[in-house]
């Protein structure tokens, strides 16, 4: 048996506890109103001035987008700094 689409919607409507004769917002809408999460703020290290990654996952995962966006740098590998216990990305390598 094959009901009209807009019968459906105003059943699910029902479910979820909407009126289903109230207007609903547009996806658009509905997309900005949910708050959204701010990118964690940059963190220094105090020793060296660079950039600072809680764990080696996320310095790499820096490094890969580094490398991905082409910023010219080359080669990038990432390393632990004593000074401030977090993750750095680094051009230079040392052998």
């Amino acid at each position: 048996m094959n009901r009209p689409k807009h019968r459906k919607n105003k059943r699910l409507l029902e479910l979820l506890g909407c009126d289903p004769h109230e207007e609903q917002p547009t996806f658009e809408e509905a997309r900005d109103s949910v708050p959204r999460e701010r990118p964690p703020e940059r963190v220094i290290c105090p020793a060296s001035g660079k950039h600072s990654f809680p764990s080696q996952s996320t310095a790499r995962q820096a490094a890969t987008n580094r490398m991905n966006k082409g910023s010219g740098t080359g080669a990038v590998r990432q390393y632990f700094c004593p000074d401030c216990s977090m993750w750095h990305l680094s051009s230079s390598f040392h052998r």
